[in-house]
């Protein structure tokens, strides 16, 4: 297993996304932080789990990228002044 990149993009460029893996992190309440994956699933179905927490977003986001043999996941920041923090991984 093979770590991937995580890139952070803006709402716009997510909107724009096919066939990607996208963690969508935030919380109005910083001690209620959730996540969400998107991603496109076989026969390009869009599928979705959450809300999990960031760790377990991650993972799965993870296994996914294992699977279908990508190197990237996107995240996007909700709202866009959330913190992302350093224990959950090197964001680009």
């Amino acid at each position: 297993m093979t770590p991937v990149q995580l890139r952070l993009i803006s709402d716009d460029q997510a909107a724009e996304l096919t066939d990607s893996i996208l963690v969508s992190v935030g919380a109005e309440d910083p001690t209620e932080v959730t996540s969400g994956v998107i991603w496109m699933a076989e026969g390009n179905i869009g599928a979705d789990q959450g809300p999990l927490s960031v760790p377990d977003a991650l993972a799965l986001a993870q296994t996914l990228a294992d699977e279908q043999g990508r190197d990237t996941v996107y995240i996007t920041l909700q709202p866009d002044t959330f913190e992302w923090l350093d224990e959950w991984g090197k964001l680009d």
